[in-house]
């Protein structure tokens, strides 16, 4: 289930919210292609990062990057 919260949802009925970090996804994903090319193993757990946000920090750019308006 996918929750999409209003930004201004943030101030006044959420405490704060989680989201990926998709730049992070993609890194780990070539990085672990490029492992099992080169036949390297693989972690069992590849961690692709997440950010934290709420009403203090929702418009550092970092965090406006990954949130869908």
């Amino acid at each position: 289930m996918t929750l999409l919260v209003d930004m201004k949802g943030i101030e006044k009925r959420f405490p704060g919210a989680i989201t990926q970090n998709p730049v992070g996804i993609g890194y780990e994903t070539v990085k672990a292609a490029v492992m099992a090319a080169k036949g390297e193993t693989l972690p069992k757990v590849i961690d692709t990062g997440f950010y934290y946000y709420d009403k203090s920090n929702i418009d550092d750019p970092k965090i406006a990057a990954v949130l869908y308006n």
